[in-house]
């Protein structure tokens, strides 16, 4: 039972991605770049756009941001800001047994995420750390030069089949059932909440940071339920909120595997000292 749940997981993921990708694929091509060139008059723009798909429940919105960020929309300062806002699957666990706190850490992370992704960019400018290319959306001509039309048949065979299918779909697929299948064993050998019960809140936000480094929403779930029951305090819900990123970081981690690590580094920091304040200055 447990293995077909976890397959029916890793289908809708690969599933969630491959149509997000073909929706970003055609309406760039069907709007001749503008939804790009939107994008790229203002890094604002991106923070608050991409801030805001990571703010929203789910793994999508997450999925979204990378999907924009490995066909070049987006910054790497943006794809941070996404992660640090998402919290994956565990926002409709959060929602279900604290819904104000949650609606009050998603408000929170969005805003925290808007400040992460101008903070990286400017970091990322002054000591030369560049994005990995872009995945360009090719535009095809024929053979008097002019662009070919859109058409569901050119569309199909030239940009579903040749590039999405073909290029990207099956590191998509290894990386996402490799991922999980490994979580799954993680999850099955280490009994977190036993683990974390009881320690001193720097420890338990070093641990948070660390667990949050581990791509996919059940290894972050215990942080979750702990704060529910007053185990923990907000600062250590609010650090692994940052640092992880529900399943959002397997498709990336199918596109480049440095910037994915780039992206981490950068979300442990914000998520240890964004935490460290919090418990500082409220005391939880």
């Amino acid at each position: 039972m447990e293995l077909f749940h976890l397959l029916k997981h890793i289908f809708q993921i690969i599933g969630i991605v491959f149509v997000l990708m073909i929706l970003i694929e055609y309406f760039d091509l069907k709007t001749r770049g503008k939804v790009r060139t939107w994008l790229e008059k203002g890094q604002s723009r991106q923070y608050l756009a991409s801030s805001l798909l990571g703010a929203s429940p789910g793994c999508v919105g997450a999925f979204g941001a990378v999907m924009l960020y490995t066909h070049g929309f987006l910054s790497l300062g943006s794809i941070v800001a996404a992660m640090v806002a998402t919290s994956g699957d565990g926002a409709f666990v959060m929602l279900a047994m604290f819904p104000r706190v949650a609606v009050g850490l998603f408000a929170l992370l969005f805003i925290i995420g808007i400040f992460a992704g101008f903070a990286t960019d400017k970091i990322s400018n002054k000591f030369g750390i560049e994005k990995c290319e872009g995945c360009r959306i090719k535009r095809h001509f024929d053979e008097r030069g002019e662009k070919e039309k859109l058409t569901v048949k050119h569309f199909f065979k030239s940009h579903v089949y040749a590039h999405i299918v073909k290029q990207h779909l099956p590191k998509i697929v290894i990386w996402v059932a490799g991922g999980l299948f490994f979580i799954q064993l993680l999850n099955s050998l280490i009994g977190l909440e036993s683990l974390l019960q009881g320690l001193p809140v720097v420890t338990l936000l070093i641990v948070a940071v660390i667990v949050g480094l581990i791509p996919g929403s059940s290894p972050n779930i215990p942080f979750v339920l702990l704060f529910s029951t007053g185990a923990i305090p907000f600062s250590v819900l609010l650090a692994n909120s940052i640092v992880q990123d529900g399943h959002g970081l397997f498709p990336l981690l199918s596109f480049t595997v440095r910037d994915s690590v780039i992206v981490k580094v950068f979300n442990a920091g914000f998520g240890f000292f964004c935490g460290l304040i919090v418990a500082i200055l409220l005391g939880w």
